[in-house]
């Protein structure tokens, strides 16, 4: 039987995802918010953050939502229905801005 390997996703997103599966904790936000205004567009940094969680996530198939509940928040975000929505990571990203 072959050894299992991680996905590989598109050459266009791959490298995102890396980045936020070898980024510490302790830097993400920070290092996020740098490619955020270094230009790559908020929904490409969701789909990348969605993908490193489903790809790294240890859940099992019969937890309730499996693999996919840690995703449940991203509907909200986009769409404006969680608590702040776009204007949260906007405003999140000026706060941390130094030069505001």
């Amino acid at each position: 039987m072959p050894m299992p390997r991680p996905v590989q996703y598109s050459d266009a997103i791959e490298p995102l995802v890396q980045f936020i599966e070898d980024t510490p904790p302790s830097e993400i936000l920070d290092r996020t918010l740098d490619k955020l205004r270094a230009g790559v567009p908020t929904e490409t940094m969701l789909t990348a953050s969605a993908l490193a969680v489903t790809r790294s996530t240890e859940m099992p198939p019969g937890h309730h939502g499996g693999p996919l509940h840690p995703l449940a928040p991203l509907r909200g975000l986009e769409d404006g229905r969680a608590p702040g929505g776009r204007r949260a990571l906007s405003a999140g990203a000026a706060a941390r801005d130094p030069h505001q």
